[in-house]
């Protein structure tokens, strides 16, 4: 389990950085209590993903929020307002990555009408026991994909098989 989580973040489009909310003010503030702890968010600055998220449902308003243990403050926590249960690891990258190629980004953010301009791209990470530890992996193959000006966000499946679903994640 985590140690306490910090508060939530705003995404810059291409993910090139996020950078915490302004502050807020207690009429403002809701706290979520998720796997990873306490969380507190503006529900105002909320990420609508109306399809839900594969495998765990959660149709309904998302924040994205920093992580408070620095081996891993390189990933977000992704949280339902609606439901704190629905909570997961994600890694956001810059739109253009070496972990998704441009021509399936290219068709996907045209296919949810994202421009690339206002797109930010999170890969969804994934915990495994094994031996000795624990193995992070994404799931390059189905990125949640973000318009940021809109607040909108699709979890996408990309048609090309070439992505995996868990690809170990190397710390960097």
């Amino acid at each position: 389990m985590l140690t306490a989580v910090a508060h939530a973040i705003r995404m810059s489009p291409d993910m090139s950085e996020t950078t915490p909310d302004a502050p807020m003010t207690p009429d403002t503030q809701m706290v979520l209590d998720t796997r990873f702890g306490r969380i507190a968010i503006d529900p105002d600055r909320a990420i609508e993903i109306p399809r839900g998220l594969v495998g765990l449902g959660g149709r309904g308003r998302f924040a994205l929020a920093e992580v408070a243990d620095e081996r891993i403050d390189h990933l977000k926590i992704l949280v339902s307002i609606d439901n704190p249960k629905v909570s997961m690891l994600v890694l956001p990258v810059p739109v253009k990555t070496d972990a998704i190629d441009a021509e399936d980004l290219d068709e996907a953010l045209a296919h949810l009408g994202i421009a690339r301009t206002n797109a930010a791209v999170l890969l969804v990470v994934a915990s495994h026991r094994v031996e000795g530890g624990v193995l992070l992996t994404i799931n390059r193959r189905a990125p949640i994909l973000v318009d940021v000006e809109a607040r909108r966000g699709w979890q996408h499946v990309l048609h090309n098989p070439k992505y995996p679903i868990r690809q170990p994640l190397i710390a960097g």
